[in-house]
């Protein structure tokens, strides 16, 4: 999956469009950063592409984030768990999806070009004992 920030619309698909503005409705569910205001001429480049890099890398990581904590909701449900642990779950998750998608978003206000090309990738699974 290419790094671009935000959820990847796909044209003429009215169901992911319909997901999208449900995404952005519990995402963006608390004042949202105005990214567009950064004044990143601000700041040395040199600086910048250092920042946009690690704001990258905890986006990476955040994204992995919503890889495990599904995982172990799935595990949970196997085994019955009441339902107020999946609610947990599924805020912790959304939490994640937040946390990914402005970590995100910050690296690219920095120094677009420094992450154009970074890629996600999932956690191992099963996980190592």
């Amino acid at each position: 999956m290419r790094f671009d920030g935000a959820v990847p619309p796909v044209a003429g698909d009215e169901g992911v469009r319909a997901l999208s503005a449900v995404h952005a409705r519990q995402i963006h569910r608390d004042p949202w950063p105005d990214f567009a205001a950064f004044d990143k001429e601000a700041y040395a480049e040199p600086l910048r592409r250092q920042a946009a890099d690690l704001w990258r890398r905890r986006s990476q990581m955040e994204y992995a984030s919503v890889a495990q904590f599904t995982r172990i909701s799935a595990e949970l449900a196997d085994h019955l768990v009441p339902l107020p642990w999946h609610g947990v779950f599924a805020r912790i998750i959304t939490d994640e999806v937040r946390h990914a998608e402005i970590c995100a978003q910050l690296a690219r206000a920095l120094h677009p070009e420094a992450v154009a090309d970074a890629t996600y990738a999932l956690p191992p699974w099963p996980w190592p004992k």
